[in-house]
Parts: structure tokens; C-alpha cells; sequence
């Protein structure tokens, strides 16, 4: 591992570990459920089974981050 990668290890942990809050469009993908921002962007989900119910519907979720670009929801209600 590389000595720059080895200094900013800690800083990525503490930005993928961090709770969010989002809102937009839930929808459907070939990957699964995904958020498409109402600030633009998208966040594959690991969402409850409960959550195929809003599929199509604009919802408020409160996640914590797992990675890159996925989120591990935790609440998901209409918004």
C-alpha cells in the first residue's frame, strides 16, 4: 500500500461511515434500488423490501454510507 494511500486511510473511513440525509426519486435499476438527487446525483440503495412501495414516488431517506456511492438506508418515507 502506497504511503499517501496509507495517510488518507483514516479520512476515507470517516467519510464512508457517515450518516446522510437525502431526497429525491426512488427508482428501479438492472442493480436495484437507486436515489436520483434533487441536487443531481444518484445513490444505489440497500433499502428494506418496503421501500419496492415507493418505487416512482419522491421519498426522504436517512442512510449511512457503505461506499462510493452506496447508502445502507435505515428510514425511507414519502417526500
Amino acid at each position: 500500500m502506497g504511503a499517501v494511500l496509507k495517510r488518507r486511510l483514516p479520512a476515507l473511513r470517516t467519510l464512508m461511515a457517515r450518516r446522510v440525509t437525502e431526497i429525491g426519486l426512488l427508482l428501479r435499476s438492472e442493480t436495484g434500488l437507486v436515489l436520483r438527487r434533487d441536487d443531481g446525483g444518484t445513490w444505489q440503495l440497500d433499502a428494506p423490501r418496503s421501500a419496492e412501495a415507493l418505487v416512482g414516488h419522491r421519498v426522504r431517506i436517512a442512510a449511512w454510507r457503505t461506499g462510493f456511492d452506496r447508502l445502507s438506508v435505515a428510514d425511507i418515507t414519502p417526500g
